[in-house]
């Protein structure tokens, strides 16, 4: 009869296939009961919920990780970013007493400013006779300069009449006075008009990003710049975790009884490439395998010792 020993199984996994007990003799060197292979269990799939994309970052669409294997089997992608929905905010124009503001643009959807408002400073009076030549408002500082009197008129001397007869002279009237000039009062100085204080400008920030996608092993960044003048802090960055490799294996050469295959692993992320290759082991070698870590196991010894 045979002498057997048993032959330890192996578990099928999700994506490949296990192999029941086996009893092999040790002195004929052959199976008394044949070991069976087990089909691959399949992954057990959790979904991952993706992420909606806004205006300035992007999204990543709804994924599957397998919760045995710890990998996902359908990948999450990125969904790139919206872009800011713009509505024009109607500026104000400036007056004499009152400042104005430049045009706008605002972002429906995430509620801020993409091009900011700017204050216009207000134009000032315009006084021309009294009154502002814009709004019509009465200067406070006009003073009205009284007319200087006409000088009166001097009547007329009459003529002396020629000799032998001498009439007589009438008296002359005396010419009346010609009054002093009034004095002109003098016209004050207008004081000059105060200048308006200046009004710090509210600094809002407006920021443009510029992303470097992340690769599989290396880190991406999101630098966001704003393109308001005199910002206090122009830049900041974000990093952009590195994504690591998605492989896909190929059995480029498959392993017979005595010779041994190949497979390859390749990222199939875009611009990568990356791959390395796996020896499958002959059939001949996968049994000897086995046999050798059963003999250790249960006997501390290989047929080599």
């Amino acid at each position: 009869g045979h002498t057997e020993v048993d032959v330890p199984g192996k578990e099928a996994t999700c994506t490949e296939p296990g192999l029941t007990d086996g009893k092999w003799c040790s002195v004929c060197q052959m199976f008394t009961v044949n070991q069976k292979d087990i089909p691959a269990a399949g992954h057990t799939e959790v979904d991952v919920p993706g992420k909606e994309a806004t205006c300035t970052e992007k999204g990543l669409t709804d994924g599957k990780w397998c919760s045995v294997c710890q990998m996902f089997t359908v990948n999450q992608k990125d969904i790139p970013a919206t872009g800011h929905t713009e509505v024009d905010v109607p500026g104000k124009e400036a007056t004499c007493t009152e400042k104005g503001l430049t045009d706008g643009k605002w972002c429906s959807v995430c509620q801020m400013f993409t091009v900011n408002q700017k204050d216009i400073p207000a134009t000032g009076h315009d006084f021309e006779e009294g009154k502002c030549a814009v709004c019509g408002e009465a200067d406070p500082d006009y003073v009205v300069v009284p007319e200087v009197p006409e000088e009166p008129v001097v009547p007329e001397v009459p003529e002396v009449p020629e000799e032998p007869v001498v009439p007589e002279v009438p008296e002359v009237p005396e010419v009346p006075e010609v009054p002093e000039e009034p004095e002109v009062p003098e016209v004050p100085e207008v004081p000059e008009e105060p200048e308006e204080p200046e009004v710090p400008a509210v600094h809002v920030h407006n920021y443009v990003a510029e992303t470097t996608a992340a690769t599989c092993t290396e880190d991406g960044v999101i630098t966001y710049t704003c393109t308001v003048d005199g910002c206090d802090t122009p830049t900041y960055t974000e990093t952009i975790p590195a994504i690591g490799h998605e492989y896909t294996s190929t059995v480029t050469d498959e392993a017979s009884q005595h010779r041994d295959g190949e497979i390859t692993h390749t990222c199939t992320r875009e611009d990568c490439g990356h791959s390395y290759t796996e020896v499958i082991p002959s059939h001949d070698k996968q049994f000897e395998n086995m046999l050798y870590d059963f003999l250790n196991i249960f006997f501390g010894k290989t047929p080599l010792n």
